[in-house]
C-alpha cells in the first residue's frame, strides 16, 4: 500500500519532469509539449527482473547483458553521487559531482 504522502521519485530535467510514486500502475510526464501532464502505463516486470538478484541470476543464466542499476556504467555513476554526498556531509559545503 502507497503510504501519505506518498513515496516515489520526482525526476526534474532541462526539458521536463517525470513522477513516479511507488506500487502506481502509471507514470506522469510533462514537458513544454505537454504542460497539462501526459499519464503513461508502466511496463510489468518479468518474474526474473523484479529486483537485482533475480535479473543478475537471469544474466549468468541466459548471458545476456546487464542493464539498469547494474549496468557499470549506471553503478559508476550511482557511486559517484553516493561519494559526493558523503564528503558534502563531511565537509559541510557543495561538491561538484565528477566531468
Amino acid at each position: 500500500m502507497q503510504p501519505q504522502p506518498k513515496c516515489g521519485f520526482v525526476l526534474v530535467g532541462t526539458a521536463g519532469t517525470i513522477a513516479s510514486y511507488d506500487y502506481e500502475q502509471t507514470i506522469r510526464v510533462q514537458t513544454a509539449a505537454h504542460p497539462e501532464g501526459e499519464v503513461i502505463a508502466v511496463d510489468e516486470a518479468k518474474a526474473t527482473m523484479t529486483n537485482v538478484i533475480q535479473h543478475f541470476l537471469d544474466v549468468l543464466e541466459n548471458g545476456s547483458s546487464l542493464h539498469g542499476p547494474l549496468d557499470p556504467k549506471i553503478c559508476r555513476v550511482g557511486q559517484q553521487i553516493v561519494d559526493a554526498a558523503a564528503q558534502s556531509a563531511r565537509e559541510k559545503r557543495t561538491v561538484p559531482l565528477p566531468a
